[in-house]
């Protein structure tokens, strides 16, 4: 089904992606045996990943998650991989009287004792499958021992399948047949052709069916898919679409008009099935949906999390114990927050969520209990977004009025909503509250500023804050500046080495696995004494990997030997060039410019895709030894990339961004080693500058991109078929991640010029930023480039969007108020800098000429220029002010107000830090 897949590549998928685009959803499809030899598509790794991609998509996909194509062809029964001990000796049993067959079967599989039950594993001869002849021959063999096994009923007829089913029906069965959802979610289209059971002997007929090893028409294989057929027409009608072709000589040509019409109305149809279904979808989701839909997703999220780091818990019982005394102890009284410290790794994530889980033992289940892992998720990685999310389910929780939207607008309200909320639940004298805040380390605000403005100083009762965060970090100095008291520190130290050792044998457990005594000496001399959680994980990551018929050799002494081993031993299975050039794109997601890390947001699993699919090093080594199976396109196998998945396991975290679920790395030390060793010199910028043409959009939309590989010679111009890239996909929906990713990679790709025209000297990208995430989100952007271009015209134009923040405070972020306020700021210097300001007016201008509605347009200067006495506006007073106040050393400003409240202001920091509300005696 070659030229199918082709067709689907060129037309169909393109389209469905600008649909989901425009509905703001992210489109990806996952063809594990496009682009790689036939060797490596049917071998029974291969199929196992197919399973597992396949249930993945089933579990993510809010619309369509499995399409099959199916033809004339059966496909190959690949042979198990394991098989456990008890089938093992009913198949055994059965070839005990056939020596040659039973010599076959042992020579190819090897028993493992590290499994729980035990199993043998098929063994790789020489590559990683077994030759043509000798594979069919071994899969005849257990399939006749399998037959004889199961009609004797000493294997049951799902253990049987695994020898008769073929990787299509494989997938057909869980992807349709199996599937609760049914033909909702899944599609099967069938291309019949007509009368060619009367042609089945010829050539060109045998090309499309399955053949035996000596080419003859393999009639079983032939009966297997006529029944497949069969069970998909009776079980789930709908999700079958037929095509019917005439027979000929050329049927399976492109060139043949008649199959050139198939393969149109196949892509119409997939794309119209495609569509509904995720139309369908959208409208369940819509009725389903209340507004807090957000919120719901973000609890959902941080409890899916909590409970992933807490399925394996060993040790720190003793500091369990003494936190829950505290608690106990603080429950009645005014008391400070706890802060819970330690070095990376230590364990401080999942004991803060073992903490979460118990509190409800502890002060009652009634209790509310609110987690959140910061840096994991969008909505809790900046303080504002934080505390936004906090006050939600807190007044949900309680029953409590929300917080209004004048609230929201301004980091200082929400702040002060948050201290006045926390007030408000401990008055009620009804259930307690307990806010665990894992990781401030991670939280934008307390590492880019001395102070931690929005931490309460003091919790009331039936009130507790409880947070975590690195030992030996900045920010840790910062709390210490905020909360003084020295019983507030809690220090979360390493394990002891018997309980590291117990931590070890329950991560095995929990994978039904273990080591021989050998491996453990191997393992515990490796390990001598060593508590880190972080370092023990490590080498667990490569103990569960040996069979007992494995000889270990020594694991790193250090947590970063330990990270350098697992590197070269990615290197080695996967390839050097393609381990540092995706570690790398992953990484350079992320900045460690900084004494802290700031963790920026990662990459989804089809921008990666897209990106290494630009990536012409990455190609050229890919294509070394085979040539891409198609002269129109080039893409990046997928395959290839989810074996590296699969094998770099627990050192990928997940998040949920902008609609898209991202791949971060979730190691520090992991992070810093790939930039030790993929990201020196040259390289970083290299990695960024890819990243750029990605969401620049430089390659999309049919512009294609030369290059040579190995086995052609000469310069192939072919279309990459990366995502569009626009600035809007629909009126409403912006393309978020563009926004937020590429001024970052212009930046660190050296790009200077570029990012001063296309972005921040740039209308609609200002206009687009500013809506979608607004003023404060922008000016971040200015911010983090500004200091690297040394350009007065972007400086200039900073200032004139924060002068513009009390208009939108007031009047709402629209574009007729942003065009409006800088226009009449930044006209002063349009002929002074015309390269980028004068070009940013005439941008204006033109904005204002098309526009239907009538407007007001500046046609000079008027308002306040960027440059002059004016700074900023200071907003948050709701009265008049009455008296005004600077601290000693003019950093805080301190404001009266009608309403008997008293404002704090950071001067620096241009923010709310407190608001003292008056009271009567």
């Amino acid at each position: 089904m070659d030229t199918e897949r082709e067709a689907l590549q060129c037309t169909a998928y393109p389209e469905v992606q600008s649909f989901c685009q425009r509905h703001g959803l992210a489109f990806e499809v996952v063809d594990l045996r496009w682009g790689i030899p036939n060797t490596q598509a049917t071998d029974y790794l291969t199929t196992e990943l197919c399973l597992e991609e396949l249930e993945r998509c089933q579990k993510t996909s809010i619309g369509p998650a499995f399409v099959a194509l199916l033809g004339d062809q059966y496909g190959p029964c690949p042979v198990p991989r394991r098989i456990e001990e008890k089938e093992w000796e009913a198949l055994r049993a059965q070839l005990t009287s056939r020596p040659r067959d039973l010599e076959l079967v042992t020579r190819h599989f090897q028993r493992d004792d590290n499994t729980i039950p035990p199993t043998y594993v098929l063994q790789p001869s020489g590559s990683l499958v077994v030759p043509g002849p000798e594979e069919a021959t071994l899969t005849s063999v257990l399939r006749g021992g399998a037959q004889e096994a199961w009609r004797l009923g000493l294997i049951s007829q799902e253990q049987w399948m695994c020898y008769h089913r073929s990787v299509i029906e494989w997938e057909i069965e869980l992807g349709l047949l199996s599937s609760a959802r049914g033909d909702q979610g899944a599609t099967v289209f069938l291309r019949d052709v007509q009368d060619l059971n009367k042609h089945i002997l010829d050539d060109c007929s045998l090309k499309m069916v399955d053949r035996l090893v000596d080419g003859c028409l393999d009639t079983n294989a032939q009966s297997l898919l006529s029944g497949l057929k069969g069970r998909i027409l009776d079980a789930q009608p709908g999700a079958l679409k037929s095509h019917h072709l005439s027979w000929s000589r050329d049927l399976v040509n492109p060139k043949n008009k008649a199959h050139a019409r198939y393969l149109k109305q196949l892509s119409e149809q997939f794309v119209a099935r495609t569509n509904h279904q995720v139309l369908e979808q959208l409208r369940e989701l819509e009725l389903a949906r209340q507004e807090l839909g957000w919120l719901y997703q973000e609890i959902r999220h941080h409890l899916w999390q909590s409970t992933e780091s807490t399925k394996v818990f060993c040790g720190h019982q003793e500091l369990l114990a003494q936190l829950r005394q505290q608690l106990r102890q603080d429950e009645s009284r005014t008391h400070t927050p706890l802060v819970l410290f330690g070095p990376p790794g230590i364990g401080k994530t999942s004991l803060m969520c073992k903490l979460a889980q118990q509190v409800p033992e502890l002060l009652g289940h009634k209790t509310v209990v609110v987690l959140r892992l910061l840096g994991t998720s969008k909505l809790s990685l900046d303080a504002r977004s934080l505390l936004r999310s906090l006050s939600f389910q807190v007044c949900l929780a309680y029953g409590l009025p929300l917080p209004p939207a004048q609230v929201l607008e301004a980091h200082s309200r929400v702040g002060h909503f948050f201290h006045t909320l926390l007030h408000t639940v401990s008055q009620r004298n009804f259930e307690s509250l307990v806010l665990l805040l894992d990781s401030v380390d991670d939280l934008d605000s307390i590492c880019h500023s001395p102070r931690v403005s929005w931490l309460p100083l003091k919790c009331p009762p039936r009130v507790h804050l409880i947070l975590s965060t690195c030992s030996g970090q900045q920010v840790l100095h910062n709390l210490q500046q905020t909360l003084k008291d020295p019983s507030t520190y809690w220090e979360v130290k390493a394990l002891s080495g018997s309980q590291g050792q117990e931590f070890i044998q329950l991560l095995l457990a929990a994978e039904k696995r273990m080591l021989s005594p050998g491996q453990r000496d191997v393992l515990w001399a490796s390990l001598p004494e060593c508590g880190h959680p972080g370092r023990l994980r490590l080498a667990f990551e490569e103990a569960r990997k040996w069979a007992s018929f494995t000889v270990p050799v020594p694991l790193a002494t250090t947590a970063e030997e330990a990270t350098h081993q697992l590197c070269i031993r990615l290197e080695e299975t996967h390839g050097a060039l393609l381990v540092a050039h995706v570690l790398g794109y992953i990484v350079s997601s992320r900045d460690l410019d900084r004494t802290w890390i700031l963790w920026r947001y990662g990459l989804s699993e089809a921008e990666l895709k897209d990106v290494l699919s630009l990536d012409d090093e990455v190609l050229q080594a890919v294509y070394r030894d085979w040539t891409p199976p198609s002269k129109e396109l080039l893409r990046f196998p997928p395959l290839l990339w989810v074996r590296l998945r699969r094998d770099l396991g627990h050192c990928l975290v997940r998040r949920p961004v902008d609609g898209c679920m991202l791949l971060a790395i979730a190691h520090r030390q992991l992070s810093q080693v790939i930039q030790v060793r993929y990201l020196s010199g040259p390289e970083r910028a290299k990695r960024h500058g890819v990243l750029a043409e990605f969401f620049s959009g430089a390659w999309s939309q049919g512009i294609k991109k030369l290059i040579t590989l190995p086995l052609v010679g000469k310069p192939l111009n072919l279309d990459r078929k990366v995502a569009p890239q626009p600035l809007w996909f629909s009126s409403t929906v912006a393309n978020l991640r563009k926004l937020t990713e590429l001024p970052f990679h212009l930046l660190h790709a050296g790009r200077l010029e570029e990012l001063k025209q296309e972005v921040l000297g740039n209308m609609s990208w200002i206009s687009c930023r500013g809506i979608s995430g607004g003023i404060e989100v922008l000016l971040d952007d200015f911010d983090m480039c500004a200091p690297h271009m040394n350009s007065p015209e972007v400086d200039l134009v900073r200032e004139a969007i924060q002068l513009c923040g009390p208009a939108v405070e007031l009047r709402g972020l629209e574009k007729s108020v942003l065009y409006t306020e800088l226009l009449a700021r930044l006209l002063f210097f349009a002929a002074s800098h015309p390269a980028m300001i004068g070009q940013l007016c005439q941008q204006a201008q033109s904005w204002f000429r098309a526009c239907p509605y009538p407007m007001l347009v500046p046609l000079a200067g008027f308002l306040q220029p960027p440059g002059g006495p004016l700074r900023a506006t200071l907003t948050g007073c709701h009265k008049g002010i009455t008296a005004i106040a600077w601290s000693l050393e003019e950093k805080l400003l301190v404001v009266g107000t009608q309403d008997g409240a008293m404002v704090v202001w950071d001067v620096e920091e241009q923010q709310v830090v407190h608001v003292l509300m008056g009271h009567t005696v």
